[in-house]
């Protein structure tokens, strides 16, 4: 578990630092992270419980979507490949949390401050989307809203069931969340400096937690 968790930091590190100093090397370093995480998955899945199984294949097919939009994203024209990808693997993680969460009574004070957010955040992104003539956009991006939106919803529900591996899911998917909104404000609302480096720290921290919400389990 160190090894893995050292790993990923120094290739995280990595990418991070090549985006800024060394962009000619980027190609190459942004997918490093997640095919550590996948292969790493597979290194586990013999200590997978047999009841966690389907989680487990649910997320492997999520991180394994996740590094074709990270392929994507490398450039820019395949912004829209990119966010497809992405929408797909929040479909599996959704998906896995649906199926192995026990179906409670949720939480009114959560569920709410989440799709408060994400009803202004939608409003805010379509209206400076329509302002840049991009409305191709208008219809993936409310999709990926509605669907990222359900995934932190569900993953809260999963903390609720299982507090001690739950905590893992839910800072994951609010920091994928987090992650996601700075792509988006960098892209259709205001380029900024940090942009990258808040957007791949998010977005790595929050796939190692999935990982080890698994690997926990």
């Amino acid at each position: 578990m160190v090894i893995f968790l050292a790993v990923v930091f120094i290739l995280a590190s990595a990418a991070i630092y090549v985006r800024y100093f060394k962009p000619k090397f980027y190609f190459l370093a942004k997918p490093l992270p997640i095919i550590c995480i996948i292969l790493s998955m597979l290194f586990y899945y013999p200590q997978i419980k047999a009841e966690h199984r389907i989680l487990f294949w649910f997320f492997e097919f999520g991180f394994i979507l996740s590094l074709a939009g990270d392929i994507f994203l490398l450039d820019k024209r395949n912004f829209l490949y990119g966010l497809m990808s992405f929408l797909t693997a929040h479909i599996f993680y959704l998906a896995g949390f649906y199926f192995n969460v026990e179906h409670t009574y949720p939480s009114f004070f959560f569920n709410s401050i989440i799709i408060l957010i994400s009803f202004l955040y939608a409003y805010f992104l379509i209206k400076n989307i329509l302002k840049k003539n991009q409305s191709k956009y208008i219809v993936p991006v409310v999709i990926y809203i509605l669907l990222i939106t359900v995934m932190c919803l569900l993953a809260y529900q999963f903390y609720l069931a299982n507090k001690n591996t739950g905590i893992y899911f839910v800072t994951g998917a609010l920091l994928f969340y987090l992650s996601d909104f700075t792509l988006s404000y960098n892209k259709f609302v205001k380029e900024f400096y940090f942009a990258q480096f808040i957007i791949l720290l998010t977005y790595y921290t929050a796939q190692t937690l999935f990982t080890l919400g698994i690997i926990r389990l």
